[in-house]
C-alpha cells in the first residue's frame, strides 16, 4: 500500500500532525461507489458509547468486511473494539463476524483466530469483554482479547491475512486494503489524547491512547 501513513506505536497513535487527510485513495473516483461496495468500506462504522453498568466507555469499529466479493457464500467481517474505564486502563478486542453456513462451523475452544501480519503469525483465544456486548442476529461472532499493539500493526500492514479454525477445516481469507485503512482511520480518528487528573502532569505522547 503507498503512501500509507504509519502509525506509530498505541501509546501515541496520533503524535502532532494528527490532521492527516485520508482523502487520496487508490481507486479513481469514477468507480469509487463499486469499490466500496465489493471490497466493503461502504459498511465501515465507529460508535463510542458508555456502559453505565460496569462504567466503562466503549469504542467500536464495525462493518469492516474482509470477504471481498459481493456475491461470496460466505462474508467475514474483522471489527475492533477498546474499553476504558475510569482510571484510564483499557482494554482491545479484535471481533469477528461470520454469516453460517451449512459446511463451516467454528471452533469454539484453543486457539480459533489466527493472523498473518506481514508475515508474522499472531494467535488468539476467544474470551469476553468487560462491557455488555452483542452480536448481530443470524450471524457468528467471536470476540478476542489482543494486545494494544496489535491494532497498530494491522493499521499499518501491506498483507494481512485471517485464519478462523473451523470443528474440521479452516476458513483463510487476504483481507483487501480497505481493511487496513479502516483500522488507520479509526486510530487515527478516535484514539485522542486522554484528560489526566488535574493534579497529574499530562504527557500526550504517554497517554494517547
Amino acid at each position: 500500500m503507498k503512501n500509507q501513513r504509519t502509525i506509530g506505536t498505541i501509546a501515541d497513535p496520533v503524535a502532532s500532525n494528527r490532521q492527516c487527510s485520508f482523502s487520496q485513495q487508490v481507486l479513481t473516483s469514477g468507480f469509487l461507489g463499486l469499490a466500496l461496495l465489493i471490497t466493503g468500506c461502504a459498511g465501515y462504522r465507529v460508535a463510542e458509547r458508555h456502559d453505565a453498568y460496569e462504567n466503562v466507555r466503549v469504542d467500536e469499529l464495525s462493518g469492516n468486511k474482509v470477504s471481498r466479493g459481493v456475491f461470496d457464500r460466505r462474508t467475514l467481517w474483522l471489527n475492533a473494539r477498546r474499553e476504558v474505564r475510569k482510571d484510564l486502563s483499557r482494554d482491545y478486542y479484535l471481533i469477528t463476524e461470520l454469516t453460517p453456513s451449512a459446511d463451516f462451523t467454528p471452533q469454539s475452544t484453543g486457539e480459533t483466530l489466527v493472523l498473518l501480519i506481514d508475515g508474522v503469525r499472531h494467535g488468539y483465544a476467544t474470551t469476553n469483554t468487560l462491557a455488555a456486548f452483542k452480536g448481530r442476529s443470524g450471524i457468528i461472532t467471536s470476540v478476542y482479547k489482543v494486545p494494544g499493539e496489535t491494532l497498530v500493526k494491522i493499521a499499518n500492514a501491506q498483507d494481512l491475512r485471517v485464519r478462523i479454525k473451523g470443528v474440521s477445516g479452516v476458513l483463510d481469507e487476504q483481507a483487501p486494503p480497505s481493511v487496513m485503512e479502516n483500522f488507520r482511520k479509526w486510530l487515527v480518528e478516535k484514539f485522542t489524547p486522554d484528560q489526566a487528573a488535574p493534579t497529574q502532569a499530562h504527557n500526550p505522547t504517554q497517554h494517547a491512547q
